[in-house]
């Protein structure tokens, strides 16, 4: 049996490496090679899998995806971020203490409304805030170079709006990423309007 089935029974399940050799009938140095061997193997592919919209037909496509989970036109994405926790690092490991009191690293992901992945940026400290990870990822770069996240456009009240992408209010408001307004408003639209851009909804996308 290839060293594969091990490594992903150890990512399917998440059970521990000493659980799973007794099921192969390998020892736990061979599991954990094994679920190194796949875990590489899935990032070299990346990029077959994992794609941010460019052209307007994929653009539109991702668009599609939200339309029966917010009457907010143009979404394209959904951004927020997830705490993968670890053990503390030799180095460093202040940087890595987060806010939910343990050790952890962040990954950034953007989906669609469908839950498929299109982008990803991982191995920021625990410690640092969502808009700081944000800012450093190359999916940022690229939106205020305007390399991605420009077309298609539809009108709205007599204003061409862009494709965006939906998030908490821990990311920054721009033309390409939509939050909520701050809690305790009472004007009825921003009530209205934050109905629409729910944070419920974009972490319902990453469960």
């Amino acid at each position: 049996m290839s060293l594969k089935h091990e490594g992903l029974y150890r990512l399917a399940h998440g059970n521990s490496y000493s659980t799973i050799g007794p099921v192969f009938n390998v020892g736990k140095s061979t599991v954990i090679e094994a679920v190194q061997d796949v875990v590489k193997g899935l990032y070299e592919l990346r990029d077959e899998y994992i794609k941010f919209p460019e052209t307007i037909a994929e653009a539109s496509s991702s668009i599609a995806t939200f339309g029966d989970l917010t009457n907010l036109p143009n979404v394209v994405g959904a951004i927020d971020g997830s705490h993968i926790r670890i053990k503390a690092p030799n180095d460093s490991a202040l940087d890595y203490f987060s806010r939910y009191q343990q050790h952890d690293f962040i990954i950034q992901a953007i989906v669609d409304g469908k839950k498929v992945f299109m982008d990803f940026a991982c191995g920021y400290p625990g410690s640092m805030h969502d808009a700081r990870v944000l800012r450093r990822s190359t999916i940022f770069q690229r939106a205020e170079q305007k390399n991605v996240l420009t077309q298609p456009t539809v009108n709205v009240n007599g204003h061409d709006i862009g494709p965006y992408l939906l998030g908490d209010s821990a990311y920054p408001l721009s033309p390409w990423l939509m939050k909520p307004y701050p809690e305790g408003t009472r004007d009825p639209r921003e009530i209205a309007f934050k109905g629409h851009v729910n944070p419920k909804n974009v972490h319902f996308l990453f469960t």
